[in-house]
Protein backbone atom coordinates (compact mmCIF):
# COMPACT_ATOMS: atom_id res chain seq x y z
CA UNK A 1 0.00 0.00 0.00
CA UNK A 2 3.06 2.68 0.63
CA UNK A 3 2.87 5.70 2.78
CA UNK A 4 1.90 9.11 1.77
CA UNK A 5 3.84 12.59 2.88
CA UNK A 6 2.20 14.07 5.32
CA UNK A 7 3.44 17.36 3.47
CA UNK A 8 6.06 19.17 0.96
CA UNK A 9 7.56 22.24 0.91
CA UNK A 10 9.60 23.80 -1.91
CA UNK A 11 10.80 27.56 -2.68
CA UNK A 12 8.99 28.91 -5.59
CA UNK A 13 11.13 29.86 -9.03
CA UNK A 14 14.40 28.30 -7.78
CA UNK A 15 16.57 26.75 -10.32
CA UNK A 16 19.95 24.59 -9.56
CA UNK A 17 18.48 24.06 -5.75
CA UNK A 18 20.91 22.17 -3.66
CA UNK A 19 20.41 21.12 -0.12
CA UNK A 20 21.71 20.59 3.29
CA UNK A 21 20.52 18.04 5.72
CA UNK A 22 17.01 19.02 7.61
CA UNK A 23 17.30 19.34 11.21
CA UNK A 24 14.92 19.05 14.20
CA UNK A 25 14.88 22.34 16.61
CA UNK A 26 12.37 22.45 19.79
CA UNK A 27 11.65 26.73 19.51
CA UNK A 28 11.34 27.86 23.38
CA UNK A 29 8.34 30.28 24.15
CA UNK A 30 10.54 33.19 24.84
CA UNK A 31 12.05 33.37 21.06
CA UNK A 32 9.48 31.18 19.21
CA UNK A 33 6.96 32.25 16.42
CA UNK A 34 4.26 30.28 18.60
CA UNK A 35 1.03 30.86 20.23
CA UNK A 36 0.58 31.66 23.55
CA UNK A 37 -1.37 28.06 24.36
CA UNK A 38 1.59 26.54 23.21
CA UNK A 39 5.41 26.70 25.12
CA UNK A 40 6.90 25.49 22.71
CA UNK A 41 7.12 24.35 19.03
CA UNK A 42 9.09 21.22 17.00
CA UNK A 43 10.54 22.93 14.11
CA UNK A 44 12.39 21.45 11.13
CA UNK A 45 15.23 23.68 9.83
CA UNK A 46 16.19 23.04 6.21
CA UNK A 47 18.19 25.21 3.83
CA UNK A 48 17.94 25.88 0.40
CA UNK A 49 20.62 26.96 -1.89
CA UNK A 50 19.82 27.72 -5.78
CA UNK A 51 20.29 30.32 -8.36
CA UNK A 52 17.26 32.97 -8.99
CA UNK A 53 17.37 35.08 -12.21
CA UNK A 54 20.97 34.43 -12.22
CA UNK A 55 21.78 35.58 -8.84
CA UNK A 56 23.19 32.98 -5.83
CA UNK A 57 20.51 32.54 -2.64
CA UNK A 58 20.81 30.74 0.37
CA UNK A 59 17.63 30.36 2.00
CA UNK A 60 16.93 28.64 6.01
CA UNK A 61 13.58 28.32 6.34
CA UNK A 62 12.07 26.68 9.24
CA UNK A 63 8.94 24.54 9.08
CA UNK A 64 6.09 23.51 11.25
CA UNK A 65 6.90 19.93 11.81
CA UNK A 66 3.08 19.33 11.87
CA UNK A 67 1.59 20.84 9.05
CA UNK A 68 4.94 21.74 6.95
CA UNK A 69 4.11 25.71 6.66
CA UNK A 70 6.62 28.09 6.96
CA UNK A 71 6.68 30.10 10.55
CA UNK A 72 9.92 32.08 9.39
CA UNK A 73 12.96 32.20 6.35
CA UNK A 74 16.10 33.91 6.38
CA UNK A 75 17.92 34.78 3.20
CA UNK A 76 21.41 35.56 2.36
CA UNK A 77 22.79 36.09 -1.20
CA UNK A 78 25.40 32.76 -1.01
CA UNK A 79 25.22 28.99 0.20
CA UNK A 80 24.39 28.18 3.85
CA UNK A 81 25.54 25.13 5.37
CA UNK A 82 23.06 22.60 7.62
CA UNK A 83 21.94 24.92 10.57
CA UNK A 84 22.02 23.46 14.90
CA UNK A 85 20.14 24.92 17.16
CA UNK A 86 21.58 25.10 20.88
CA UNK A 87 18.61 26.40 23.57
CA UNK A 88 17.26 29.19 22.34
CA UNK A 89 19.84 30.12 19.44
CA UNK A 90 20.56 28.43 15.89
CA UNK A 91 23.60 28.96 14.18
CA UNK A 92 24.42 28.61 10.32
CA UNK A 93 27.71 28.90 8.63
CA UNK A 94 27.73 30.41 4.99
CA UNK A 95 30.02 30.30 2.08
CA UNK A 96 30.97 33.80 2.46
CA UNK A 97 33.09 33.24 5.56
CA UNK A 98 29.94 34.48 7.70
CA UNK A 99 28.51 32.81 10.69
CA UNK A 100 25.43 33.93 11.82
CA UNK A 101 23.48 33.40 15.45
CA UNK A 102 19.51 33.78 15.20
CA UNK A 103 16.77 33.38 17.46
CA UNK A 104 13.88 31.06 17.28
CA UNK A 105 11.78 34.25 14.90
CA UNK A 106 14.80 33.92 12.71
CA UNK A 107 15.74 37.34 13.55
CA UNK A 108 19.59 37.91 13.38
CA UNK A 109 21.14 38.55 16.75
CA UNK A 110 24.58 38.45 15.74
CA UNK A 111 26.77 37.77 12.91
CA UNK A 112 30.66 37.29 12.35
CA UNK A 113 33.06 37.31 9.17
CA UNK A 114 36.40 36.99 10.70
CA UNK A 115 37.56 35.28 7.25
CA UNK A 116 36.81 35.40 3.77
CA UNK A 117 36.88 31.57 3.44
CA UNK A 118 34.10 28.97 2.48
CA UNK A 119 33.03 27.55 6.02
CA UNK A 120 31.50 24.06 6.53
CA UNK A 121 28.72 23.58 9.75
CA UNK A 122 29.99 24.12 12.65
CA UNK A 123 29.55 22.49 16.82
CA UNK A 124 28.73 23.76 19.58
CA UNK A 125 31.15 22.91 22.68
CA UNK A 126 31.62 24.56 26.41
CA UNK A 127 29.78 28.22 24.97
CA UNK A 128 32.03 28.33 21.65
CA UNK A 129 31.22 28.45 18.19
CA UNK A 130 33.62 26.34 16.18
CA UNK A 131 33.77 25.68 12.93
CA UNK A 132 36.71 25.35 9.79
CA UNK A 133 37.45 26.85 6.55
CA UNK A 134 37.37 24.85 3.30
CA UNK A 135 38.35 24.26 -0.45
CA UNK A 136 40.73 26.80 -1.84
CA UNK A 137 41.35 29.46 0.59
CA UNK A 138 40.89 27.42 3.64
CA UNK A 139 43.76 27.75 6.11
CA UNK A 140 41.52 28.03 9.72
CA UNK A 141 39.67 26.33 12.25
CA UNK A 142 38.10 29.19 14.68
CA UNK A 143 35.68 29.50 17.68
CA UNK A 144 33.60 32.30 18.43
CA UNK A 145 31.95 33.43 21.66
CA UNK A 146 28.28 31.81 21.14
CA UNK A 147 26.66 34.96 22.31
CA UNK A 148 28.58 37.64 20.98
CA UNK A 149 30.40 35.96 18.06
CA UNK A 150 33.78 37.30 18.78
CA UNK A 151 36.90 35.09 18.34
CA UNK A 152 38.38 33.28 21.48
CA UNK A 153 40.37 31.77 19.10
CA UNK A 154 42.01 30.81 15.60
CA UNK A 155 44.15 27.84 14.77
CA UNK A 156 45.70 27.55 11.70
CA UNK A 157 44.91 24.06 10.14
CA UNK A 158 46.82 24.71 6.70
CA UNK A 159 44.08 23.66 4.73
CA UNK A 160 40.76 22.12 3.65
CA UNK A 161 38.77 20.58 6.73
CA UNK A 162 36.14 18.50 6.78
CA UNK A 163 33.13 18.29 9.95
CA UNK A 164 34.06 18.61 13.22
CA UNK A 165 32.38 16.83 16.02
CA UNK A 166 32.43 17.81 19.40
CA UNK A 167 32.75 16.25 23.23
CA UNK A 168 29.78 17.86 24.92
CA UNK A 169 29.37 14.91 27.46
CA UNK A 170 29.24 16.32 30.75
CA UNK A 171 32.62 14.83 31.87
CA UNK A 172 34.40 16.19 28.81
CA UNK A 173 36.32 18.33 28.27
CA UNK A 174 34.93 20.58 25.05
CA UNK A 175 37.33 19.01 22.75
CA UNK A 176 37.09 19.47 19.14
CA UNK A 177 38.29 16.63 16.71
CA UNK A 178 37.93 17.14 12.49
CA UNK A 179 40.20 16.14 9.50
CA UNK A 180 42.29 18.53 7.60
CA UNK A 181 43.92 17.71 4.41
CA UNK A 182 47.18 20.24 4.01
CA UNK A 183 50.75 20.38 2.81
CA UNK A 184 53.27 21.42 4.52
CA UNK A 185 54.53 23.34 1.92
CA UNK A 186 54.33 23.63 -2.40
CA UNK A 187 56.41 20.99 -3.23
CA UNK A 188 55.19 18.30 -0.42
CA UNK A 189 52.09 15.93 -0.96
CA UNK A 190 49.14 16.68 0.50
CA UNK A 191 47.77 14.49 3.61
CA UNK A 192 44.87 14.04 5.51
CA UNK A 193 45.59 15.37 9.27
CA UNK A 194 43.03 14.35 12.40
CA UNK A 195 43.10 17.02 14.86
CA UNK A 196 41.40 16.72 18.45
CA UNK A 197 41.87 20.26 19.68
Amino acid sequence: MGIQAKWKFGIKGAREVSQRCPVLYQAVDQTAAISPENSSQSLVLATFNFKEKGALRGVLAALDIDSGEAVWQFEVSHSLTTPWGVQEAIYVTCFDGSVYRLNGKGEVQWRSRPGHANLWQGVWAQNLIVYAEIAGRAQYTRALNSENGEVVWPYKNGGHSYALTADVSSYGQGRIVHCSVSSPSLREPKMAVLLCL
